[in-house]
């Protein structure tokens, strides 16, 4: 095979911040980097895009994706990079820094990839430190990860089917269950199943008290996916978490960021490449989506 053409992408928490700031957010992405080539890249890359970089130092190379595509169908997808976790000295350092920043955050998104930088041990003293102080926290998991019940009094969690399912040890009881089981023994308000190109569905408690969450059915909304032709589906995840979050953290409902992060997620869908998704794009695409005309017009008449 002869290649004919390279691209490089942001990847992993890296391109979540792109979409925030795309979307108009003022960005810290923390992290931990190394000293090798693709760290200096991927340093040289975020300079320009206004987003705060705050990283500590590791050992181990960042991890890259290498994709193969003729004309858009992916052949062959190598991943390179291991889990490294952080050391006690390195993760208080991370925390202090969060500490630092935190009075000024409307929401912080937590991205585990599985490179070893979020743990048990980083969530359960950071979130003590941020849930009274920011007003939305968001995460997600990249495959079926353990992380996923680490996040505890969430106000958005996204994973896929298969991440959710996997975690609970559930692949037979209804989705409307494993969810209930889940948002209740983590007391999240608002989940968000994503599944490919059938959509997601929304979960969020009936009741509006916290203290009377989960005595009864959960309300559901399913959003259908909103991309009319799939050209790549490789981030399509990280631009719906990006979008919906912002959407909560600025006071929509769990429909309203649903649709949001659905739209974004769309937009993402029908690119090749991971690029990070803007207001202008988003707003323009949003613009020829038939549902809303619809609704513009019955406004009218």
């Amino acid at each position: 095979m002869r290649p004919l053409r390279e691209s490089e992408y942001l990847g992993g928490a890296a391109i979540v911040a792109a979409h925030l700031r795309g979307l108009g957010a003022r960005v810290h992405l923390l992290t931990a980097l190394s000293s090798d080539p693709a760290s200096r890249k991927l340093v040289d890359r975020l300079s320009g895009t206004g987003i705060h970089l705050m990283s500590w130092q590791r050992s181990a190379p960042v991890p890259t994706k290498e994709r193969y595509f003729a004309d858009t169908q992916k052949l062959l997808k190598v991943d390179r990079g291991y889990a490294q976790p952080l050391d006690s000295a390195i993760e208080g350092q991370l925390i202090g820094a969060l500490g630092d920043v935190a009075d000024d955050l409307d929401a912080v998104v937590f991205c585990d990839y599985g490179y070893g930088l979020l743990s048990h041990s980083l969530l359960s003293r950071a979130l003590p430190v941020l849930r009274p102080r920011v007003g939305t926290i968001a995460g997600d998991v990249s495959g079926p990860r353990r992380t996923l019940l680490d996040m505890a009094d969430f106000d958005l969690l996204t994973p896929t089917e298969r991440e959710l399912r996997a975690v609970s040890g559930d692949f037979e009881v209804s989705l409307p269950g494993v969810a209930m089981r889940l948002m209740r023994k983590l007391r999240v308000a608002n989940l968000a199943v994503t599944m490919g190109h059938r959509g997601c569905v929304l979960f969020r408690p009936r009741e509006g008290s916290r203290d009377g969450w989960f005595g009864s059915r959960l309300r559901s909304e399913y959003v259908p996916s909103l991309s009319g032709r799939v050209v790549d589906t490789v981030g399509a995840g990280d631009a719906f978490l990006a979008a919906a979050t912002l959407a909560l953290a600025f006071g929509s409902g769990l429909n309203r960021a649903g649709y949001v992060g659905a739209a974004a997620a769309g937009l993402e869908l029908e690119r090749l490449g991971n690029e990070p998704v803007d207001t202008e794009a988003l707003l323009g695409w949003l613009r020829f989506r038939p549902e809303l005309r619809d609704r513009a017009n019955s406004a009218t008449a």
